[in-house]
């Protein structure tokens, strides 16, 4: 596999990217899922230290499987999952992965990329912007089909959001697009490796980012 980020052990668990400028903040975590009584599609990851994350599933197809299989969540699994920050630590379950060794999962791993918003020198924190991928060669009779699955489950439609992760960059990165590798401890994610991807365009029609014209005086 041809990875961007030299850590072939972790990156070869996760998909490659779709193309160059691809928004993610995908992950792979392991860990029970113990639902709520009152929801069937929403509860809390328990690791195996023991912490407990909020978590939701937003493939209704895999609320089915669970529903049918409720053995799956009487044991750990490698769940594939988005990562939210704000307003607080928390996952958004899209499946579960079958396919690796559980035994040999040693840390819960995140592939975070998006344009850098915010860095915090003083804290060792950045954060990064993510918004949905642009898919311009979307057939039209696939429009119906995406309205559907995004108005049966509200969770699923990808609205601009931030990611905030503990750790410095190799070099100032603000308004670029960087690819993240990070793990989690607790409910926060620090930086494992960090690589640049590329300069990014200011936005248009944005008074904050006109050039400053000097009055001059008469």
């Amino acid at each position: 596999m041809n990875s961007e980020l030299k850590n072939k052990e972790n990156t070869l668990k996760l998909r490659e990217p779709s193309h160059r400028l691809e928004y993610r903040s995908l992950g792979l975590v392991k860990g029970r899922f113990e639902k709520d009584q009152d929801s069937p599609n929403k509860g809390n990851i328990i690791t195996a230290e023991g912490d407990k994350i909020p978590a939701t599933i937003i493939n209704p197809s895999l609320i089915a499987l669970l529903k049918k299989n409720p053995d799956i969540l009487e044991k750990e699994q490698i769940w594939t999952v988005y990562l939210k920050t704000h307003p607080c630590f928390r996952f958004q379950i899209k499946h579960f992965r079958t396919d690796l060794n559980i035994e040999e999962f040693k840390e819960d791993i995140f592939s975070v990329r998006g344009v850098i918003r915010t860095e915090d020198f003083d804290n060792s924190e950045i954060e990064v912007s993510i918004k949905r991928n642009n898919k311009e060669n979307n057939k039209e009779n696939n429009k119906e089909k995406k309205e559907k699955e995004e108005q049966e489950n509200k969770d699923f439609v990808i609205k601009p959001f931030s990611i905030k992760i503990s750790g410095k960059l190799p070099r100032k990165g603000k308004g670029q697009f960087w690819e993240i590798l990070a793990y989690r401890e607790k409910d926060k994610v620090f930086i494992k490796e960090a690589k640049f991807i590329a300069m990014m365009q200011p936005p248009k029609n944005n008074r904050f980012n006109k050039p400053f014209k000097k009055e001059l005086k008469n």
